[in-house]
This record gives C-alpha cells, sequence and structure tokens, in this order.
C-alpha cells in the first residue's frame, strides 16, 4: 500500500505543478515539469536512495518560481505537501527494505503513514490559512513568529517520538 501511496503522491506533486505552471503561466516550464516526474518515477523504479531528495530539491525550486512568478499558490501548496509525502515514502520504504526481516511492519507502515497523514494535514491547512490572511508585520515579528513556529513544531516532533517509543 505505502508504495502505491509513493507513486501516486509523485503523480500528485508533478500533476500540481504542471496545473500551477500552464492555468496561468507560460507554457515553457512544461518541460522541466515533465523532466521532475519522469526523473522522479525513473528514480523510484530504479530504487536510486538519491533520488527521492533531489527531487523534493527541484520540486521545491519550481514551486518557489511559479510564486515568484505569481502563480496559483494553491497548487504549489499542493505540489510541496505531496512531494514531502513522497520523499518521506521513499525513505520510509528503503528503511523497511534495507532491514531484513521486520517484526510488526504492517502496525509500523499503518503508526508511519497516520503520523504522515497528521503532519500533512496541518500542513495544508496551516499553508492555506498562511496564503489567504494577509497581515503587515515588522521583519522582527516575522522572525519573532518564525522562531516560535520553529520551536512549537520541534516540540510536536518530540512529542510523536515520546508517543512513539
Amino acid at each position: 500500500m505505502t508504495s502505491r501511496l509513493l507513486w501516486a503522491c509523485i503523480v500528485l506533486a508533478s500533476t500540481a505543478l504542471l496545473l500551477g505552471f500552464t492555468l496561468d503561466g507560460p507554457w515553457l516550464w512544461l518541460p522541466a515539469v515533465l523532466s521532475l516526474a519522469g526523473f522522479w518515477l525513473l528514480g523510484e523504479w530504479r530504487r536510486w536512495s538519491w533520488a527521492a531528495s533531489v527531487s523534493l530539491v527541484l520540486c521545491t525550486a519550481l514551486a518557489a518560481v511559479g510564486m515568484a512568478l505569481d502563480l496559483r499558490a494553491g497548487w504549489m501548496l499542493v505540489s510541496l505537501v505531496a512531494a514531502l509525502i513522497a520523499w518521506d515514502l521513499s525513505l520510509f520504504l528503503a528503511m523497511l527494505q534495507s532491514i531484513p526481516q521486520v517484526d510488526g511492519a504492517n502496525k509500523l507502515e499503518q503508526d508511519h503513514l497516520r503520523r504522515l497523514g497528521l503532519a500533512a494535514g496541518l500542513g495544508l491547512l496551516f499553508g492555506a490559512l498562511a496564503l489567504s490572511v494577509h497581515a503587515r508585520l515588522s521583519f522582527w515579528a516575522m522572525v519573532l513568529l518564525g522562531l516560535v513556529g520553529i520551536l512549537s513544531f520541534s516540540r510536536v516532533v518530540a512529542f510523536f517520538r515520546v508517543e512513539s517509543e
């Protein structure tokens, strides 16, 4: 199930980027998006361990270009969340395959998917809120809010690590 979800997330990330670039923007980015999708799918098929990380960086860069070009931000957000899920699942599957026999692999997989779904859902929710709420803040207020966000996120991650052990 996890490998099918991985492939679906790669396709979703690529499709969202494709829609974000082609609905309002120039079609000249179409080859870059299609190349990224093809490279990522090929990397997963060939089990290149480094392909997921490179693809995540490229997807993030393309989404940043889309945001800089004032394209539809919602598609860029969906693409990034799907790319993060695909990257995480790729690393998770590689970890599972590197261990000869995993006791309780189904439970481990279900727990991982549950936590990943929660993180992705919250990421989409907060991303959508960030895209829809417009507030004028000073630079130092943004730095302070960023630090509070990073600290809060690290506490949530620490909580889930303790909870899963």
